[in-house]
């Protein structure tokens, strides 16, 4: 651009120096003959120093390059869903563990029952223990007028149709069972076989004859039957219709496998207890439940007991 310039100027100032030269002042034009008029240029002159180089001259930003794609082998594979075999499905009676025995030699704590804190005394539990387990519900003309009680651990078969909520239930009540001093210890087993308890989930096609065959009626929503001999229960079996509410059906759970550990009998004294007489629903066992379970376990009450021993044992296992 620069050469250019110094060349056009070199130009203009040859015809300068010509035109002095001469003298001679350009030829008019011919009459009726227009002369055209001069081109104007505009030329905006720039010096070299406002004109930048190419090496001044600044580069354009670069846009930044896109992040390169990783290849297959460095990008994180998913998460591969397991194969039918490999996936855990639920399971339908909980593995078995070893039953706890009772214990012999009483825990700190464990040397008495105190029933300070539940508004109860000794006269209440005994009362209360001597209706719901020295009699029974549906005794078949049996005079029952003693202790009765397991001495060796339980294993329960469950059957029939029960469902993930009852299991769950049935374990929390075991595990309550399994901390109470002196109790010989409650589980699951496999194979109906090994069981002594065995408590069936009927539909009521099933159930109704079934209910009639244990307790002689079928107007039940559950049952228990016990075997036992010299006071001690040996085997159970347990009914428990399909077709009930959950809240009767956790009630009739509660009521018919506690009632299975020797309280057989119903009452009308605590209209919130398992064993009430009337209709309730109770989703747990009360603290007067409780403790008519603590009580018969004790070591000191032992099978084939009477009323009157009964009452001794109270005296010395309560403290109020």
């Amino acid at each position: 651009m620069r050469k250019r310039l110094l060349t056009i100027a070199f130009i203009c100032i040859l015809l300068c120096l010509l035109c002095a030269a001469c003298g001679k002042e350009p030829a008019a034009p011919k009459k009726g003959v227009s002369r055209e008029p001069a081109k104007k240029t505009a030329t905006v002159t720039a010096t070299p120093s406002e004109v930048p180089f190419p090496s001044e001259m600044p580069t354009p930003t670069e846009a930044p390059s896109p992040t390169d794609t990783p290849f297959p082998s460095d990008m994180p594979t998913p998460t591969e869903a397991p194969f039918p075999s490999e996936m855990s499905g639920p399971t339908d009676v909980p593995s078995p563990t070893d039953v706890p025995g009772p214990t012999d030699v009483p825990l700190p704590g464990e040397e008495y029952i105190d029933i300070s804190g539940y508004g109860f005394d000794a006269f209440d539990v005994v009362e209360y223990y001597l209706e719901i387990g020295m009699s029974s519900e549906y005794a078949n003309g049996n005079q029952i007028n003693y202790v009765r009680k397991w001495t060796d651990p339980v294993r329960v078969y469950v059957g029939g149709y029960p469902r993930e909520q009852d299991f769950a239930l049935i374990t929390r009540l075991f595990d309550a069972l399994n901390g109470v001093y002196g109790f010989p210890g409650i589980d699951f087993c496999d194979d109906a076989g090994d069981a002594n308890m065995e408590v069936s989930f009927l539909d009521p096609d099933d159930y109704f004859p079934a209910s009639f065959k244990a307790v002689g009626t079928d107007i039940t929503d559950g049952y228990s039957t016990i075997w036992f001999e010299d006071g001690v229960i040996y085997k159970a079996e347990i009914g428990i219709r399909t077709d009930l509410t959950d809240t009767n059906k956790n009630h009739v759970i509660l009521e018919e496998i506690v009632q299975a550990l020797g309280l057989q009998n119903d009452s009308y004294l605590y209209p919130d207890s398992l064993y009430y007489q009337g209709f309730n629903e109770p989703q747990w066992p009360t603290d007067m439940d409780w403790l008519l379970v603590r009580f018969l376990y004790r070591p000191e009450m032992k099978p084939l007991m009477k009323e009157e021993e009964v009452w001794d044992v109270a005296e010395t296992v309560f403290r109020n």
